[in-house]
Protein backbone atom coordinates (compact mmCIF):
# COMPACT_ATOMS: atom_id res chain seq x y z
CA UNK A 1 0.00 0.00 0.00
CA UNK A 2 1.26 3.47 -0.83
CA UNK A 3 1.51 5.91 2.05
CA UNK A 4 -0.10 9.37 1.87
CA UNK A 5 3.36 10.96 2.20
CA UNK A 6 4.72 9.08 -0.81
CA UNK A 7 1.66 10.10 -2.83
CA UNK A 8 2.30 13.74 -1.92
CA UNK A 9 5.93 13.38 -3.00
CA UNK A 10 4.86 11.80 -6.30
CA UNK A 11 2.41 14.66 -6.89
CA UNK A 12 5.15 17.21 -6.20
CA UNK A 13 7.59 15.48 -8.54
CA UNK A 14 5.01 15.24 -11.31
CA UNK A 15 4.10 18.91 -10.87
CA UNK A 16 7.80 19.83 -11.06
CA UNK A 17 8.47 17.66 -14.11
CA UNK A 18 5.19 16.66 -15.78
CA UNK A 19 4.98 13.69 -18.14
CA UNK A 20 3.77 15.83 -21.05
CA UNK A 21 6.89 18.01 -20.80
CA UNK A 22 9.20 15.00 -20.85
CA UNK A 23 7.31 13.54 -23.82
CA UNK A 24 7.40 16.81 -25.79
CA UNK A 25 11.07 17.49 -25.11
CA UNK A 26 12.00 13.90 -25.93
CA UNK A 27 10.56 14.40 -29.42
CA UNK A 28 12.05 17.90 -29.79
CA UNK A 29 15.56 16.72 -28.85
CA UNK A 30 15.42 13.58 -30.99
CA UNK A 31 15.49 11.15 -28.08
CA UNK A 32 12.23 9.63 -29.37
CA UNK A 33 11.99 9.50 -33.11
CA UNK A 34 8.65 7.67 -33.40
CA UNK A 35 5.63 7.05 -31.17
CA UNK A 36 6.24 3.28 -31.12
CA UNK A 37 9.53 3.62 -29.25
CA UNK A 38 10.58 0.64 -27.14
CA UNK A 39 11.97 2.88 -24.42
CA UNK A 40 9.53 5.13 -22.58
CA UNK A 41 11.20 8.53 -22.21
CA UNK A 42 9.30 9.41 -19.04
CA UNK A 43 10.42 6.25 -17.25
CA UNK A 44 13.94 6.65 -18.61
CA UNK A 45 14.17 10.18 -17.18
CA UNK A 46 12.76 9.15 -13.81
CA UNK A 47 15.07 6.14 -13.68
CA UNK A 48 18.09 8.35 -14.31
CA UNK A 49 17.00 11.13 -11.95
CA UNK A 50 15.83 9.00 -9.04
CA UNK A 51 17.75 5.83 -9.71
CA UNK A 52 14.91 3.88 -8.07
CA UNK A 53 17.46 1.78 -6.25
CA UNK A 54 18.68 1.69 -2.70
CA UNK A 55 22.19 0.88 -3.81
CA UNK A 56 24.95 3.29 -2.83
CA UNK A 57 26.64 2.77 -6.19
CA UNK A 58 24.91 3.10 -9.52
CA UNK A 59 25.72 0.90 -12.48
CA UNK A 60 24.28 0.74 -15.97
CA UNK A 61 23.05 -2.77 -15.24
CA UNK A 62 21.36 -1.51 -12.07
CA UNK A 63 19.67 1.32 -13.96
CA UNK A 64 18.47 -1.11 -16.62
CA UNK A 65 17.06 -3.44 -13.96
CA UNK A 66 15.36 -0.53 -12.18
CA UNK A 67 13.82 0.59 -15.47
CA UNK A 68 12.53 -2.91 -16.15
CA UNK A 69 11.22 -3.38 -12.62
CA UNK A 70 9.29 -0.12 -12.44
CA UNK A 71 7.95 -0.18 -15.97
CA UNK A 72 7.12 -3.86 -15.78
CA UNK A 73 8.73 -4.60 -19.13
CA UNK A 74 11.37 -6.97 -20.34
CA UNK A 75 13.19 -4.64 -22.72
CA UNK A 76 16.43 -5.88 -24.17
CA UNK A 77 19.56 -4.53 -22.52
CA UNK A 78 21.03 -3.49 -25.88
CA UNK A 79 17.90 -1.43 -26.60
CA UNK A 80 18.28 0.30 -23.23
CA UNK A 81 22.02 0.95 -23.68
CA UNK A 82 21.56 2.33 -27.20
CA UNK A 83 19.31 5.04 -25.73
CA UNK A 84 22.19 6.28 -23.55
CA UNK A 85 23.31 8.62 -26.32
CA UNK A 86 23.77 12.32 -27.13
CA UNK A 87 20.02 12.74 -27.71
CA UNK A 88 19.39 11.65 -24.10
CA UNK A 89 21.93 14.21 -22.93
CA UNK A 90 20.12 16.90 -24.93
CA UNK A 91 16.84 15.84 -23.33
CA UNK A 92 18.28 15.98 -19.82
CA UNK A 93 19.90 19.35 -20.55
CA UNK A 94 16.54 20.67 -21.79
CA UNK A 95 14.78 19.51 -18.65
Amino acid sequence: MTSPDSLKMLDLLQAWLPDFLIQRLSRDTGFVQCDGAKIDPTFMVWTLILGWTASATRTLIGLHRAYQRHLGCDCDSSTFYKRLNPALRKLLDAL
